[in-house]
């Protein structure tokens, strides 16, 4: 007896049957399922591994150890190292909805870091994050933080840390007329 049956007679006095030879499942129906499913899992692992490379990249062109890329928390930590922000950033991921305003100034440091605008950092880092660290890490963007003018005077190859003798003036040489 069914469970629909038996609730059926205990509620009522009356019999009920429910027919359940009706729902049948085509085999052909599982197995697509399956197929798609299995294509499905196989496109975004496939996603996935190509942004773990694209970030590893992106890690060693800023300076940074590329097996980052893989840990987990850890690499947030990184992406503010690399965006120029405060530790105060990171910390400041944990905490809903201050996270999402966090991330976005964090992607748009990061954009600027390598050369790009505040559009891409919004939508290629923070929204479409796969596409823009793919164009980071694979594209010939180069990381920039330290190397601008205004971040660090400009370094003279002519000076040197060695004490010079100091030298007498010449005199003046006569002029003939």
């Amino acid at each position: 007896m069914s469970l629909l049956n038996w609730v059926a007679q205990v509620n009522t006095n009356t019999s009920y049957r429910v027919d359940t030879s009706d729902v049948s499942v085509d085999d052909s129906v599982i197995g697509g399922i399956l197929i798609f499913s299995g294509i499905w899992l196989f496109f975004w692992l496939a996603v996935g591994i190509v942004a773990v490379i694209a970030m590893w990249k992106v890690f060693e062109k800023a300076g940074q150890p590329g097996w980052a890329a893989i840990i987990p928390i850890y690499n947030q930590y990184i992406l503010v190292k690399i965006s120029g922000r405060d530790i105060l950033w990171f910390l400041l991921m944990f905490i809903p909805l201050v996270n999402l305003v966090a991330i976005v100034l964090v992607s748009i440091d990061i954009a600027k870091a390598f050369g790009k605008s505040e559009v891409f950092g919004i939508l290629g880092l923070t929204i479409f994050s796969f596409i823009g660290y793919a164009i980071l890490g694979f594209g010939n963007a180069k990381y920039q933080l330290g190397t601008q003018s205004g971040d660090q005077p400009p370094i003279n190859s002519n000076m040197t840390n060695t004490p010079q003798t100091p030298q007498a003036p010449k005199p003046p040489q006569p002029t003939v007329s």
